[in-house]
């Protein structure tokens, strides 16, 4: 199980960023009113060609229908699109979904298509707000995994915090790891078997349940938490 762990860790980020990839397209949109619109969309199994790009400005219908409950209308796009840096990449997080009425489209233009895997989120509800932090530099990090999937979360500052803060969340996350290793050398690791994942989930319950109450208590600290998951 040890074995898994660490494939699901270390070996998931590269393998996502390799497969799974689409394009996340930024497009202006003008309206038959005159009104016009910068909108952004992902596109699943997308590419970044220009024969794409013609394809989706000929066929709008093809990427602005709305796939989730939580977009507005039959078709529609996002206003905004955050970044965040990971893994020497950039991760994009789309964020107010507005409805977008076909007919009433009098031009579409692609401006740009960057590729992108799928594989790879950035989990929670984000504004533009907080932009400025999300590029800042993470004071802690830290690891969860499920099944296929792996939660790589990220601790930040959005104003001043303590030194002695900071250090809470150090020795947190260096407790947690140090109890993993114990359990590593408790279990005959060799062989597969569900105690050393449950005693694991019970070790991330704990370091996550006390970071929970850090995060209550210091609204300056902030999280982004990028989800990995392949099948």
């Amino acid at each position: 199980m040890k074995k898994l762990v660490l494939i699901l860790i270390f070996v998931l980020p590269i393998f996502a960023f390799a497969e799974y990839n689409g394009v996340h397209a930024k497009f202006k949109i003008e309206l038959r009113s005159g009104h016009q619109i910068t909108g952004y969309k992902y596109i699943a199994n997308g590419n970044n060609t220009l024969q794409y790009k013609e394809q989706l400005e000929n066929d709008p219908k093809s990427f602005l229908f709305n796939q989730f409950t939580y977009e507005p209308g039959e078709y529609g796009c996002y206003t905004e699109r955050l970044e965040y840096p990971y893994e020497e990449k950039t991760l994009y997080k789309l964020t107010n979904p507005v409805e977008i009425k076909i007919d009433e489209i009098k031009t579409i233009e692609i401006i740009d298509l960057i590729t992108a895997s799928y594989a790879i989120q950035i989990v929670g509800d984000y504004n533009t707000s907080d932009q400025s932090w999300m590029k800042s530099t993470p004071i802690a990090s830290y690891s969860d995994f499920e099944e296929m999937c792996t939660y790589d979360t990220f601790i930040h500052a959005s104003d001043n915090i303590s030194k002695e803060i900071r250090d809470k969340i150090t020795q947190i996350i260096k407790d947690a790891e140090s109890k993993i290793k114990e359990k590593e050398t408790e279990l005959d690791i060799q062989e597969e078997s569900d105690g050393f994942d449950a005693k694991i989930q019970e070790i991330f319950k704990e370091r996550n349940s006390k970071i929970l109450e850090l995060l209550k208590e210091h609204s300056q600290l902030k999280t982004v938490t990028v989800s990995i998951c392949t099948c």
